[in-house]
């Protein structure tokens, strides 16, 4: 509707006037009253005007569509960023599982040196696997914690 507002600039006018006059002076007799009623239509056509008209037209519809993309570019942007965010906490909950793994494995290749089956070798590999879990998890949780906070920037809302 406001993209065809312009338009209204090629519609006819139509102005009404009336008056009334009544005389009452004094030492007449007779009241004289008088009184007119005037229509007046006009209608202005001018070629720069329809095209104004046309141009404005134009303007809001491109704005329409500039609104419409933004709103899309930023609804885009928030998916992207939940989806990361989604890969952050899988990668999370896998880099907890592998320390719990790798805990118990250290555990187990302890065990089997006490008891003389496994080298120090395996001990000490194991305590390595270990150690990269650990940081492994740290560096997961922390990009999970940076994309937790990349969607509420995003999404506008506070920290």
């Amino acid at each position: 509707l406001t993209k065809y507002a312009s338009f209204w600039a090629l519609a006819p006018t139509l102005s009404a006037t009336f008056n009334d006059q009544l005389t009452n002076q004094s030492g007449f007799a007779l009241q004289n009253n008088t009184w007119y009623l005037g229509l007046s239509l006009a209608w202005r056509f001018d070629l720069s005007t329809v095209f104004n008209a046309k141009s404005f037209s134009s303007a809001a519809s491109l704005a329409t569509i500039r609104e419409e993309r933004a709103r899309r570019d930023v609804q885009d942007q928030v998916f992207n960023v939940w989806s990361q965010v989604k890969a952050y906490l899988i990668r999370s909950q896998a880099a907890r599982a592998q320390v719990k793994a790798s805990a118990k494995a250290q555990e187990l290749a302890e065990v089997r040196y006490q008891a003389g089956i496994a080298t120090q070798l395996e001990v000490s590999q194991a305590a390595r696997d270990h150690l990269n879990a650990e940081a492994n998890r740290i560096q997961t949780d922390a990009d999970l914690a940076y994309g937790r906070a990349l969607l509420r920037i995003t999404t506008s809302q506070p920290l």
